[in-house]
């Protein structure tokens, strides 16, 4: 029996058989591309670095028919920055020289020092980062990004983990001034400057502090302090007699203990001249005579003795009566005096005309006193108040050849403190600014008696 079957059913027959054969031909790549373009590639909301910018959207493949391997898919990447973690996303098929030129920038890393790694956020906590310097490790970080994706999506689990890759920095800490890394000499060092705090702590501990002039200023102050003298200090001497310690004696006091001159608190040091027997006979002169005669000071320096002119002599004798008839008998040659010195009103003239207050020509080293004498006489004056310690810097000038104060005035502030150490700077301008007011003085002085000796001639 025949039927016959409209055209029009059998075009629907058709229809149907095909579309059902091309819905059951869907591969199962297919099927992961799917699943890699749905959550993870919407790339939606995301910051992401694209290289539409660079090949201007118009790629080489840009038709509809490419491979399933040259899908592109958006990673998120967490990078540290300033001690916490910023996310940037990249295309998988992006430049890799952007990539890195974009992580360095987050990490405020020169490229050519940057040394990063990565793991996923699927890894464990225990697992290695894989290195990451290279476009070569960027292309198989995407490789194995695309697995991790397809194998989330097709999970069946209901919390599904957010996938991201995390940059690790492998950068050392330190590097040099090239570029070169001293972590290991960083880490040395550390260890070595632990090693030395300990060990200055301990000495700080063990050895005390050394004390300042200040310090055995307050010490002697509140040790030789006197109830009877109204608070001022005393030192007592053998025969219970009180010698006062004037402010600068107790400076001068200090000042020793403090450099290691004199390291007793209890006798008082030789330059302050205490009579510790507590006779009342006078305190010797610090500048006494080698001869035992007391000097005296030196405030008006003694005078150079001049010879007085030498006497004419007398005229040949002659016999008082000799007889007429005789002549009178010659002098030999030998008896005749010698001819008389020439005059010296010269002397007179020279000084009266050419004698200053300035002149130098004829001075004599000795109308100056000696430095250490001085410097002594300094600390014990109005000009020691301030307890410098003049007196401290007398045996270097002494080893250097300085032996009286007119030396001095041909040196400079840095030629005295290179002479003498540790002088300060205030100290040695002070010494030689009252050796020059000194000299002066002494060679007005002495100017003065030069022109009064020469005007009397």
């Amino acid at each position: 029996m025949l039927l016959l079957v409209p055209q029009s059913v059998t075009n629907l027959l058709l229809r149907v058989l095909l579309t059902g054969t091309m819905t059951n031909c869907t591969t199962e790549e297919e099927e992961d591309e799917v699943q890699l373009t749905g959550t993870h590639s919407s790339g939606k909301d995301r910051d992401y670095v694209s290289d539409e910018d660079a090949d201007g959207g118009d790629g080489e493949n840009g038709d509809s028919g490419e491979d399933d391997d040259d899908t592109e898919f958006v990673v998120d990447f967490l990078i540290p920055s300033d001690g916490a973690l910023d996310e940037f996303s990249f295309l998988s098929d992006g430049p890799p020289s952007r990539f890195f030129r974009k992580v360095a920038e987050e990490m405020d890393i020169e490229r050519k020092y940057l040394h990063i790694g990565y793991k996923f956020s699927t890894s464990k906590a225990s697992d290695m980062p894989h290195k990451l310097d290279t476009a070569k490790h960027l292309e198989q970080l995407f490789a194995k990004a695309k697995k991790e994706i397809i194998k989330l999506n097709k999970s069946r689990s209901r919390t599904k983990k957010e996938f991201q890759v995390t940059i690790v920095d492998l950068t050392p800490k330190e590097k040099g001034k090239k570029g070169k890394v001293k972590e290991k000499e960083k880490r040395t060092a550390r260890k070595k400057s632990k090693m030395q705090d300990d060990s200055s702590g301990s000495d700080d501990e063990v050895r005390p502090k050394r004390k300042s002039g200040a310090d055995f200023l307050r010490d002697l102050e509140a040790k030789y302090g006197c109830d009877k003298h109204g608070g001022g200090a005393c030192f007592v001497l053998k025969d219970g007699e009180h010698a006062p310690l004037g402010n600068n004696a107790l400076s001068l006091w200090s000042l020793l203990m403090a450099q290691g001159a004199h390291t007793s608190d209890t006798v008082p040091p030789s330059v302050l001249n205490l009579n510790l027997e507590g006779t009342k006979a006078p305190v010797p002169t610090r500048r006494a005579n080698k001869t035992g005669i007391e000097a005296e000071p030196h405030h008006h320096p003694h005078y150079p003795y001049y010879p007085p002119p030498p006497h004419v002599p007398y005229p040949p004798y002659y016999p008082p009566h000799a007889p007429p008839h005789q002549p009178h008998p010659a002098v030999p040659e030998a008896a005749l005096p010698a001819p008389a010195p020439a005059p010296i009103p010269a002397i007179q003239t020279t000084l009266r005309k050419g004698i200053s207050l300035d002149s130098q020509d004829d001075e004599n080293p000795t109308d100056f006193p000696k430095v250490e004498d001085w410097l002594l006489e300094l600390d014990g004056g109005d000009r020691g108040e301030d307890g410098h310690g003049f007196y401290l810097f007398g045996p270097p000038l002494r080893q250097n050849g300085y032996t009286r104060i007119v030396q001095l005035l041909d040196e400079s502030v840095d030629s005295l403190r290179k002479i003498c150490g540790d002088m300060p700077l205030g100290t040695a301008k002070l010494i030689l600014k009252y050796a020059k007011q000194d000299c002066k003085k002494i060679r007005r002085v002495e100017a003065e008696r030069k022109e009064a000796w020469a005007a009397q001639f």
